[in-house]
This record gives C-alpha cells, structure tokens and sequence, in this order.
C-alpha cells in the first residue's frame, strides 16, 4: 500500500510539473487526488502515534498493578527480618548469661570442696561425664 501511495505521488508531481510548463492549468481531478493523497497520509501517522500510546497505556497500568504487590513483600520482609534479628541476639544474650552463671556456680562449688581429700578424682569423674554426654548430642 506504501509503494502504490508513493508511485502515485510521483505520478501527479510529474503531470503538475508537464502542466505547468505547458501553461495549462492545473486540473480539478489531479488537485482532488493530491488532496486525498496528503489526508490520508496524515491519517497514517495519526495512527502510528496512537499505536505506541495504547501499548504503553497498557504496560503503565500492568506496571501499576505491580508495584504495591512489591512494596508491600519488600517492606515485611525487611520488618520480619529485623524482628527476628532481635529475637536471636536477645536469646543468643540470655542464653550467654546462663552459661556464664552455671560457670560461676561450678567456680563457687570448687572453692567448697577444697577440704574434701578426693576432690581432684570427683573432679576428674564429672569431666569425663561431661565429655560422653557431649559425644552423644
């Protein structure tokens, strides 16, 4: 359709250029058919304007439907994320703090049983205990 609207441009430029050298006018006929010519060629661009604009209404509204969906996961995430982080240092702390006083209540036993004469063998006893319960966990 684009090779037979151009062929025809030519057409009617070369008879108006014949006309006008001749002197003669330039006819009803070939001034209507130019007119059509130009109409329809805006017509054409009207519709490659609009053609990218319906597309790019639909990519903006399916963009549209996206972007809560996304900021909504996003911002749990970093929310839930956060919660747990303190959860874990505040166990991770209180399970430090045991430790610790289970250590000092060890120390403190030790210093009581000083006088006892086999206290090196009790000693030596729990260790080995505490060694083959540890292998079974």
């Amino acid at each position: 359709m684009a090779g037979m609207l151009l062929e025809l441009k030519l057409e009617l430029r070369n008879m108006k250029d014949m006309l006008q050298e001749e002197g003669k006018s330039f006819g009803f006929a070939l001034q209507c058919l130019e007119m059509a010519v130009s109409e329809y060629e805006e017509q054409q661009e009207g519709l490659e304007k609009e053609e990218p604009t319906k597309e790019m209404a639909i990519l903006n509204e399916h963009l549209k439907q996206q972007k809560p969906k996304q900021r909504g996961k996003r911002k749990g995430t970093k929310n839930r994320r956060f919660e747990i982080v303190i959860k874990k240092a505040f166990t991770l702390k209180t399970k430090q703090n045991e430790r610790e006083q289970q250590e000092r209540e060890f120390q403190k036993g030790i210093v009581k049983k000083e006088g006892d004469r086999n206290w090196g063998d009790k000693k030596r006893e729990r260790m080995k205990q505490d060694q083959e319960i540890k292998k079974t966990w």
